[in-house]
């Protein structure tokens, strides 16, 4: 195939997919998704109501853990992927799973202009009376609304220390 030949094939190509782009961004479809679109903020803080993050390592008698919180001032449900990693703990997503050092998950946020906690929380296994920190990551998940804002808070990290009461936040960043 020679040179003109190929031109004459892609020119047609990408003015097709641009008009198709157009049309798409100017539909009544996409400018409802904009309107709808969630707007989601995620912290380990409760910027609401100050509840979280407890000044010790919660306890439920069998398991450590730590909620995320979310909020979505959007209208429509969104969809975010957390990546969540310690430092001398093990975490895990399920209580009863296997317990490493990084775990990933999917989560639905409802709308709600309030931080609430996400289900299920980080379950933890510290090292032997340590220092740990377990931080999180967020990105948009595959399958959200395109026009999905994502707004992580601080803090994003929390450093425990082992006292005798327990396990102590000693530093959030």
């Amino acid at each position: 195939m020679n040179s003109k030949m190929k031109i004459a094939i892609i020119i047609p190509i990408i003015t097709g997919s641009f008009l198709v782009a157009a049309y798409y961004l100017n539909s009544p479809l996409a400018a409802t998704q904009f309107e709808d679109r969630p707007i989601i903020g995620v912290s380990f803080k409760d910027w609401t109501n100050n509840e979280y993050p407890k000044e010790l390592l919660q306890n439920d008698g069998t398991n450590y853990f730590i909620h995320i919180l979310a909020k979505n001032e959007g209208i429509s449900k969104g969809k975010i992927f957390v990546t969540v990693s310690s430092t001398n703990a093990k975490i895990s997503f399920f209580e009863n799973g296997e317990y490493t050092n990084k775990e990933s998950l999917h989560y639905s946020v409802n709308p709600h202009t309030n931080f609430t906690t996400l289900t299920p929380p980080i379950f933890v296994k510290p090292d032997q009376n340590s220092t740990f920190s377990v931080g999180y990551t967020v990105q948009n998940s595959v399958g959200q609304n395109p026009f999905q804002e994502l707004d992580p808070f601080i803090p994003g990290e929390l450093t425990y220390e082992y006292t005798e009461e327990g396990f102590k936040i000693i530093d959030s960043k």
